[in-house]
């Protein structure tokens, strides 16, 4: 099926090659919020039978019964107009649920007025100007979640986020909080985790690490993150907080980094 691509389709196309996968939702709230349901679903059937994007089974999320990921085809679009060229290419999902909430995670942090940017994990490992860029080069190797480009007050800082759900991963997680101390260049760490019992095991081993390399890890729970209403107060083991808006209407985010 042939389809004529417009700007927003290939902002969506970057858009779901950042993130690896979105769902309905999210697509929908970026790009058609403006727009009705109906007018969403038709563009992403087009996509679909265009073979510019995938359908993904999720479960568990309660937000859709599928997500979406980009083609090969799709993918090649996407390069032929924008600069992808020269990235790795296409990066798959390894844990879906992981990854939707990491989406969550940067739309909520995008509409906060100090956020700047945002960077996602395939955006920093893909994008060439960032991928091979000294500033960055920190958070390509410990393959950070996330990256957020903050103003406070009158400096500019570059915080990598984590995101994590599950107790599972923390011998590999502990290997990586102790490369954020040691590596040079990082600011700080925005640690999100899924409940107080995984939030107050990662805080243990960064006391540890803190009496030696003072405290880097600033600690959130994803509900209090997501709460679009309020703050995010994002604390670390010493009690200092660093401050987000809640969600500043005026704030214009980037489509895509693409």
């Amino acid at each position: 099926m042939k389809i004529n691509l417009t700007d927003r389709d290939m902002a969506l196309i970057c858009y779901i090659w950042e993130n690896k996968i979105t769902s309905y939702r999210q697509i929908y709230d970026r790009f058609f919020y403006q727009s009705s349901k109906p007018v969403c679903s038709r563009r992403l059937a087009k996509l679909f039978k265009a073979g510019l994007i995938n359908k993904v089974p999720i479960s568990n999320l309660g937000m859709a019964q599928h997500g979406y990921s980009i083609t090969p085809k799709g993918f090649e679009s996407c390069v032929k107009i924008s600069s992808l060229s020269g990235t790795i290419g296409q990066a798959k999902s390894d844990s879906i649920e992981h990854d939707l909430r990491l989406v969550d995670i940067r739309e909520r942090l995008e509409v906060s007025r100090e956020v700047t940017r945002y960077y996602t994990e395939n955006a920093l490992q893909g994008l060439y100007g960032l991928r091979h860029s000294d500033e960055y080069s920190p958070f390509v190797e410990l393959r950070s979640d996330g990256l957020a480009k903050l103003t406070l007050g009158n400096k500019k800082f570059s915080v990598p986020i984590e995101y994590e759900a599950s107790l599972k991963s923390i011998e590999r997680c502990s290997y990586k909080i102790l490369a954020y101390h040691t590596r040079k260049g990082i600011d700080g760490v925005f640690f999100i985790c899924l409940n107080e019992t995984i939030m107050n095991r990662f805080e243990e081993i960064e006391r540890q690490l803190a009496k030696q390399y003072g405290p880097v890890l600033h600690f959130a729970l994803l509900r209090d993150v997501l709460d679009k209403s309020k703050d995010v107060h994002f604390r670390n083991v010493n009690g200092q907080s660093v401050i987000l808006s809640g969600r500043n209407l005026t704030n214009q985010r980037v489509l895509t980094n693409c």
